[in-house]
């Protein structure tokens, strides 16, 4: 499940080549123009890192991934999801050397380009150049760029050296101290928000557009001093909020399609049949209720 299906999105547009000359200029710049010079690049087939054990491990990067491009946390079919397509591809579980891979590795690129050319970041991401940048800054480190660093990737956008696609997990690898901290709170955030994702109910609460835009305020009030264990009441909240809108009808309907109607199609149980019916059907909550409490439990 991609974030295309859960959120009505389209799933991969286009592929997009991110230039090695690139991996030799993030060096000098980041999302802290002036700070960034701790970025050592690497050409993708150089890269070293540690295989992760399983997908699982990659749900931090995956988290950052899903804060770069919508600004939101991963929903729990989603992550799953792009845990394992990182695992198979052997992607880093860092995100500086995951920006070097993705030049090298055309699975990453396809990966990265879903997230990067989706409807969804497309929206979050949209107008000039400048306007584009600018938007990355505020949804990362909830801030404008400084006159420099903006200079730097429109440059590198304009000049055709990185794609729009690449520029908004590019621009959080060059993140450096408070805004690396930003991102590392936002991220945990995100983690704690899907975990959270525990009942069917909570799981369809975080399925639409506007669910989206809630997660999305919700963690444009993290910073790098927000504490994250208080920071739960606001993720359970939240997800309180976006549940309480969900209509339990529909979710009830479904279990019951697929547990008590193809039994009771073939073995009536209802009164005055002589013959097995058609199926059961449940257009009301009081037909769901005769059904299921008196008939199926």
């Amino acid at each position: 499940m991609t974030p295309a299906t859960l959120f009505s999105f389209s799933a991969v547009l286009f592929r997009a080549l991110f230039c090695s000359l690139f991996a030799l200029t993030l060096s000098s710049c980041g999302g802290d123009h002036s700070t960034a010079s701790n970025i050592q690049p690497k050409f993708a087939a150089n890269v070293q890192h540690a295989a992760a054990i399983s997908p699982a491990d990659y749900t931090n990067i995956v988290q950052r991934v899903y804060v770069a491009y919508f600004g939101r946390p991963a929903d729990s079919g989603g992550l799953p999801y792009f845990n394992t397509l990182f695992a198979n591809a052997n992607a880093p579980t860092n995100v500086v050397e995951l920006v070097n891979f993705y030049n090298g590795n055309q699975a990453m690129r396809d990966i990265i380009n879903t997230f990067g050319n989706s409807p969804e970041s497309n929206q979050q991401y949209s107008g000039g150049t400048e306007a584009f940048v600018t938007a990355i800054y505020r949804n990362l480190f909830n801030r404008d760029p400084d006159a420099s660093g903006k200079a730097f990737w429109v440059q590198k956008i304009d000049g055709g050296i990185m794609t729009r696609a690449a520029a908004a997990i590019t621009i959080m690898a060059g993140a450096s101290t408070v805004d690396a901290a930003i991102v590392t709170s936002k991220t945990q955030v995100a983690i704690n928000f899907t975990n959270a994702l525990d009942t069917p109910t909570k799981i369809s609460g975080y399925g639409d557009m506007a669910a989206a835009a809630t997660a999305r305020a919700m963690l444009q009030n993290v910073s790098n001093t927000t504490d994250i264990d208080a920071f739960q009441s606001t993720v359970t909240s939240t997800i309180a909020t976006l549940a309480s809108k969900v209509n339990t009808y529909s979710i009830v309907a479904k279990i019951i399609a697929a547990r008590c109607v193809g039994c009771h199609a073939t073995h009536p149980t209802l009164g005055g049949y002589t013959s097995p019916p058609a199926g059961v059907k449940l257009e009301t909550s009081q037909q769901i209720l005769y059904v299921f409490v008196e008939r199926c439990a």
